[in-house]
């Protein structure tokens, strides 16, 4: 363990200051305070990642406790809504979402409106028999059901999700399609709980079948990690919990699960069907769960949703404190149809990059900013953290094209290792309203300032692309290892054993540079530690030692009290070396460094994607962003043809079935539909097997794996 903390300290350091020898210089430090005070390095992070999760409660009177964010707004009023997870993965199909809870209750509604004239309202209460008896009266109240409900239409229709009053376009797409099967009750997840008997009259917990708008079912309000008061002795009382004295509750003294309608406590809708009745339940004023629908068909509606983690950027703390109970924050989404592009390179002079910039799909006027972000990893890694964050130096007023310049601080190492450098256009609102931007771009290499603009492939950018950048050969990668490491060409039988095992994703070059580098053939050779770490330079690196004798002599150094089987993994882990292989196509086996360059073969399985699904050429920005994230194994194939199938220009096309399975077809199978095939598609499509069913017996279907390996993309 000694030498491992040892090895680990040492490699980083030494990796630094070899590889910085081609990065920036040293620069002046800059603030991350913007002007206005309001949005800030201090109180905005990446994602959702300072908000937390609702404090478990201790009875039923103990109010709900939690973060809030605000979200939309209704009739004037930014809509705030509680935190119940931060980090979903029950209703997003896949996705992480954060699944929030209005506050309040916004409006009052019936869950179907049109009743038969002289429906007796109490009917199911009061002659359940004759009810259970009567198709026509049954078939009445089950549209007093979630699925059949008015309020579903209503919530997800242009009366609120699409009413733009309410909700803008960005923050509609931002909304994530929510999905659960119905199932029995799981009551609760804090160590303990367990099914109740005694939640009997309700039928179970209801599903989603792809809104965005919905009412909490009963299990979400009986979970207490998501705030909500679950009794552990519970007296059967219509299906829910003790007794307690309500009077002179108000909306300042409230027990758990009671909302408020212009300031006073009102019952309001859940999903779950009321047993024996077929209709939804609801929480009363008291805060049991009820079925008061069949007395009063008006109630309260608080309405749920789940917003998609991926297009969260930022969190900014608006009151409170970060991280803290009680805190508010409000969002930054990034807008898909909001593009910043990098035209040409960023440069340097002295202490100031130089950033050319265009801006589409937002007039000029909406855009509040440029702004710079350095983060220490990927900007949409899990754990990246924000190191710089500020606005970009515009000289005038934003137009759809300029430049801008900004002071980079020191201290941060190699750019697009230690550190990576984004810029983006941001419309920031007010107060409580949703902030929006474009799609980060990354700076991959700075050019001096006195090359700037010229593209006569003469330029010496930051970080270097590898020779052979392009040649996407696995054979000559091989080749290449058999050269530089063992100094000789290969024989055919090895050549193909080692080709066909990094084709197949078998072996990482990480695998293969060490098999070579550990060969007894390699041994015999004998080297010196100068003639060694000349071999490493080249294999990892494609250049030579001698052209950087400070770091190899502090490589020497090294040497002295470390293995070279340690000093390989030093040269592993590396920028340099993620792009020499991601030249050849080939997955590198880095630890934790990334590629800056898109290798061929994810550049044209992206491509792919464009014209496939959604049947046309791609956007530079996006083309580089989908190649960049294949290559450095930051998602799979499939995981990228969802976001393809799933995004709201696929969506917008409104393709009917048919030419929903072709597209299918093109992109998974590489082919057009055979006639008995697309047939059996449309058969379950026209039964109601749902589109996520059928993608995901594509995504998963053997031809699909045949072409990821062709592009040695994994599946």
């Amino acid at each position: 363990m000694k030498l491992k903390i040892k090895t680990t300290k040492i490699l980083s350091t030494a990796l630094a200051f070899t590889l910085g020898m081609t990065l920036i210089p040293w620069l002046q430090s800059g603030t991350a305070v913007r002007a206005d005070g309001t949005k800030n390095k201090d109180n905005t992070k990446l994602g959702v990642s300072q908000i937390s999760d609702p404090s478990v409660p201790d009875s039923m009177e103990s109010e709900w406790s939690g973060s809030y964010i605000y979200f939309g707004n209704y009739e004037g009023t930014p809509i705030r809504f509680r935190v119940l997870d931060k980090d979903s993965d029950i209703y997003g199909n896949g996705k992480k979402t954060v699944f929030l809870d209005c506050d309040t209750i916004l409006f009052e509604s019936a869950v179907c409106i049109d009743a038969p004239d002289g429906l007796d309202l109490l009917g199911p209460y009061r002659y359940p028999a004759l009810y259970s008896a009567s198709d026509s009266i049954k078939k009445y109240v089950e549209e007093y059901s979630w699925e059949n409900s008015d309020l579903k239409k209503l919530l997800n229709g242009p009366d609120f999700l699409e009413n733009r009053n309410i909700f803008t376009e960005a923050e509609e797409s931002s909304i994530a399609n929510s999905y659960v099967s119905s199932h029995d009750l799981v009551m609760g997840t804090a160590p303990g709980n367990v099914d109740y008997d005694a939640y009997e009259n309700f039928e179970g917990s209801e599903g989603l079948t792809g809104e965005k708008i919905f009412v909490l079912d009963v299990e979400d309000i009986l979970n207490d990690s998501y705030g909500y008061y679950l009794p552990k002795n519970p007296t059967i009382n219509h299906g829910d919990v003790p007794s307690h004295d309500t009077s002179g509750i108000n909306a300042d003294d409230s027990p758990n699960r009671i909302k408020t309608y212009n300031g006073s406590v009102k019952g309001y809708w859940l999903r779950s069907c009321y047993n024996g009745l077929g209709v939804m339940g609801d929480v009363w004023t008291t805060g049991y769960l009820y079925c008061d629908s069949i007395f009063n068909p008006f109630l309260g509606v608080s309405p749920a949703l789940n917003l998609d983690q991926e297009l969260i950027l930022f969190s900014t703390v608006i009151s409170g404190t970060s991280g803290d109970i009680g805190a508010e924050y409000k969002l930054t989404f990034i807008d898909p149809k909001f593009e910043l592009a990098l035209p040409s390179s960023a440069s340097y002079s002295g202490n100031t990059i130089t950033v050319p910039f265009s801006i589409t799909g937002k007039d000029p006027s909406e855009v509040s900013q440029i702004s710079v972000l350095i983060t220490d990893k990927a900007y949409n890694d899990n754990d990246a953290k924000i190191l710089y964050y500020d606005s970009l130096n515009v000289t005038g007023n934003i137009s759809s094209s300029g430049t801008g310049t900004f002071v980079l601080p020191e201290g941060l190492g190699n750019l697009g290792s230690d550190y990576h450098l984004y810029v983006l256009a941001e419309d920031i609102n007010g107060d409580h309203e949703s902030d929006y931007a474009s799609t980060p771009s990354e700076i991959l290499s700075i050019i001096p300032a006195s090359d700037a603009g010229t593209d006569d492939g003469q330029n010496t950018p930051i970080n270097p692309a590898p020779n052979g950048q392009g040649n996407n050969s696995f054979e000559s990668f091989v080749e290449r290892l058999y050269e530089v490491a063992l100094g000789r060409a290969s024989e055919s039988e090895g050549k193909a054993f080692w080709t066909d095992h990094v084709k197949n994703g078998d072996l990482t070059g990480a695998d293969c540079a060490r098999e070579f580098l550990n060969s007894a053939e390699f041994n015999s050779r004998n080297l010196t530690d100068e003639e060694f770490l000349s071999v490493l330079y080249n294999v990892f690196f494609d250049r030579n030692a001698e052209d950087d004798p400070s770091g190899l002599n502090y490589w020497l150094t090294i040497l002295e009290t470390e293995s070279r089987s340690s000093v390989v993994e030093g040269f592993i882990d590396s920028t340099e070396w993620c792009n020499v292989c991601a030249s050849y196509g080939v997955r590198s086996g880095a630890v934790t460094a990334k590629a800056t360059k898109a290798s061929d073969n994810a550049t044209a399985f992206a491509t792919r994607l464009y014209t496939e699904c959604l049947g046309r050429e791609p956007e530079q920005e996006g083309l580089n962003f989908w190649s960049l994230a294949l290559t450095n194994l930051e998602v799979t194939g499939t995981k990228a043809a969802r976001e393809f199938f799933y995004s709201q220009e696929f969506i917008d096309g409104n393709y009917d079935n048919e030419e929903y399975l072709n597209r299918l077809y093109l992109t998974f199978m590489g082919r057009e539909p055979d006639s008995n095939g697309l047939n059996y598609w449309l058969d379950l499509l026209d039964n109601d097997v749902s589109r996520d069913s059928i993608f995901d017996s594509f995504s998963t279907s053997d031809e699909f794996k045949e072409i990821c390996s062709d592009y040695a993309i994994i599946p």
